[in-house]
């Protein structure tokens, strides 16, 4: 799942003010990942999600949050 051009993306992505990025990490693996932008609102704080990855042995497996 790793690749220079997956790096490179997610550096410029964090450094996005208002976006951000959760990481899944499964026994010191990280088997994957979502970004997302918050879009502010008069009412609310929304977000849109722009990436989810998930590497393919990991996927349709259910995975709790601390």
């Amino acid at each position: 799942m790793y690749s220079k051009a997956v790096a490179e993306y997610l550096e410029r992505f964090i450094k996005t003010e208002n976006c951000f990025m959760h990481t899944l990490i499964e026994k010191d693996v990280i088997p994957g990942f979502l970004t997302a932008c918050e879009i502010p609102g008069i009412l609310s704080r929304n977000i849109k999600i722009d990436t989810v990855a998930i590497a393919p042995e990991y996927q349709n497996k259910v995975y709790e949050t601390a």
